[in-house]
């Protein structure tokens, strides 16, 4: 735990870092309007997720969700831009979330961004959460073979059509024979072949 609060603490010396440059240069291009809705759409889903699991009590899922949010930061602050009001909103909501198990960091953290209100729970907003793609894990006798984002609720043989036009999945199916599919809708499909 000691040196993965000390990588939290690293990536938002990096996202301060980015949010001086944007205070400085206030981009606000067209170009931005893609990452800053992602950003809004993870922001909002892990706000939900942590909430729920707070609830629930699921303490272990809330470490793995800052694991999630550590990667979802480490790997777009560095190549994407955003819009400086977004992405310091967004921050600072997820600085929020994680306050109750790592309060002295996320104290630390907004207090060097110097954010006064820091002790209000962020609101979920709603239509970020509807999320119109899944991804679905791809088996072939068991072993995850990839995974494939599609739109929610596909139909079963759509999917079927899609993975066998995939380049990457052909050579599974080269000179065998489908037995059986099982398809959980939203989260796997599996191919048992021989």
């Amino acid at each position: 735990s000691y040196k993965f609060t000390q990588k939290l603490w690293s990536l938002h010396t990096e996202i301060k870092a980015k949010i001086d440059i944007l205070k400085k240069t206030r981009e606000k291009s067209k170009k931005n309007e893609v990452n800053d809705e992602q950003l809004k759409i993870f922001t909002n889903t892990m706000i939900k997720k942590i909430s729920d699991n707070l609830e629930n009590f699921h303490y272990n899922v809330i470490i793995a969700n800052f694991h999630e949010i550590y990667n979802f930061l480490s790997k777009n602050i560095k190549i994407l831009n955003y819009n400086y009001e977004i992405l310091i909103n967004n921050y600072v909501k997820i600085l929020n979330i994680i306050k109750p198990v790592l309060p002295h960091l996320a104290s630390e953290c907004l207090e060097d961004l110097r954010v006064t209100d820091t002790n209000t729970w962020p609101k979920i907003d709603e239509r970020y959460l509807d999320n119109k793609n899944v991804k679905i894990v791809i088996q072939i006798n068991g072993k995850k073979r990839g995974l494939i984002e599609c739109e929610k609720d596909i139909a079963k043989d759509k999917l079927i059509n899609i993975i066998s036009q995939k380049s990457e999945y052909v050579k599974y199916f080269e000179n065998k024979k489908i037995f059986k599919e099982i398809f959980v809708n939203n989260k796997i499909i599996n191919f048992i072949v021989k």
